[in-house]
């Protein structure tokens, strides 16, 4: 029989028949070419995207046993998979990702440390920033058979006519490198649960603004003057403005968090409970690997970047506030051959 592998990082929860994607959409975007709001791709776009109300999630759920969630989220993969080549000589692994969100509406304040990446418009637009460290697959680049961004869904805010997020890679040439950062801007809650909740927290230190890549201390926001990057604006230059991978969400794909919890709850996975966001990122890599330096991040918004349409990711520190794993962003790599080993990435739980 053909046997699923998969090599999991930091407790990472998948389901025995391999890492499962569904409910997720993920097309690349006609040769990779829509421009941030200058390319008439855009228009056609904007059309598709219907500016109604998007029905946010209700303010209370249905108790689900934290205990229980947990616990059953606690399985590892290595308990459920065995580590062993597939019958095609195929091997998954899971590279995880740094993430940060920038935001419009407060240009200079830093939520790294956030328990989620949320993009959204209507006072002002937010961005969301990832980094995976590509270092172990650096003598793979021709085993590589596809490599995806994977975002675990917390609540959404699609539109009945859809909502386009978009993927931008790094440009290298750009030479800015931006930094995660410690802050937490804005409180968190996830399904009214109290003992979830956490309260804005400036833990000081560099990190990326909106305004800075690595503002060496965004406690002091919104003050800027001591960034070393003044050109820097919402990720630009930084990031390519040529998409490379899009994923679309529909109104109808909405699942209540009290839905999801209570799968959780009674034995289920974050693959099988909670819907994801993927993006084709296979190029963007194999151009990383092979351009260098090794800096493979994206910058992921709404495609066009007006009226209504959102979404909350986790980001990695849900685990932090949660203590289940995962949920945290992943880039998923499907190559030939043995699987290299990904290191973890620290845990980011130093303002929790």
């Amino acid at each position: 029989m053909k046997t699923a592998i998969t090599l999991a990082l930091a407790m990472l929860v998948v389901s025995a028949g391999g890492i499962a994607q569904a409910a997720s959409h993920s097309a690349p975007t006609a040769n990779g070419a829509a421009a941030l709001g200058s390319d008439t791709a855009l228009l056609s776009a904007a059309v598709s995207e219907d500016p109604v109300d998007p029905g946010n999630e209700p303010g209370t759920c249905a108790a689900a046993s934290l205990a229980a969630a947990v616990s059953n989220a606690g399985r590892t993969a290595s308990s459920a998979l065995d580590e062993a080549a597939t019958a095609d000589g195929t091997t998954t692994v899971l590279v995880p990702l740094q993430d940060t969100i920038i935001t419009m509406a407060h240009r200079g304040n830093n939520d790294g440390a956030w328990g989620y990446t949320w993009i959204k418009c209507g006072n002002g637009c937010n961005r969301a920033l990832y980094r995976a460290d590509p270092t172990p697959l650096a003598a793979r680049t021709d085993d590589i058979i596809s490599a995806t961004v994977r975002l675990y869904i917390a609540k959404s805010a699609f539109t009945e006519r859809g909502t386009i997020f978009a993927s931008r890679p790094y440009d290298a040439a750009s030479g800015v490198v931006w930094l995660e950062g410690n802050d937490r801007f804005d409180n968190f809650n996830y399904c009214e649960k109290s003992a979830w909740y956490r309260a804005p927290k400036k833990v000081g230190g560099a990190g990326a603004t909106f305004s800075c890549p690595q503002d060496p201390w965004a406690w002091n926001a919104p003050t800027i003057i001591d960034c070393l990057t003044k050109t820097w604006d919402g990720g630009f230059p930084g990031f390519s403005r040529t998409v490379t991978a899009t994923a679309t969400h529909y109104y109808k794909e909405r699942v209540l968090c009290s839905t999801s919890l209570a799968c959780l709850g009674k034995g289920g996975s974050p693959d099988s409970c909670w819907k994801t966001s993927t993006f084709d990122v296979t190029a963007d890599v194999v151009g990383f690997l092979r351009g260098g330096p090794l800096d493979a991040s994206w910058l992921v918004s709404r495609l066009v970047e007006s009226g209504e349409g959102g979404v909350w990711w986790f980001s990695r520190e849900f685990k932090c506030i949660s203590g289940i794993d995962g949920f945290a962003p992943m880039l998923v790599v499907t190559l030939r051959g043995e699987a290299p080993v990904i290191p973890p990435l620290p845990a980011h739980c130093d303002s929790y």
